[in-house]
């Protein structure tokens, strides 16, 4: 991971939306094949753990009702 030291953040915006990344969630149905496919929820993770490593900070932009 290339990064530019000071200048350099990760920002998920409303990463963890039961609807549609829980297979119980309630558009789960319509979106789970695109999500499969691309390895969606796997690469999130690989993006948070590689940031972890690197102490590049992340924020997390929470959907609120």
């Amino acid at each position: 991971m290339s990064t530019v030291h000071g200048h350099t953040a990760v920002v998920l915006v409303d990463p963890y939306n039961n609807n549609f990344l829980h297979p119980k969630g309630k558009i789960y149905h319509l979106v789970s094949e695109s999500l499969e496919a691309t390895g969606a929820v796997r690469h999130m993770k690989e993006l948070v753990d590689a940031a972890r490593a690197a102490h590049i900070p992340i924020y997390y932009g929470l959907h609120q009702q």
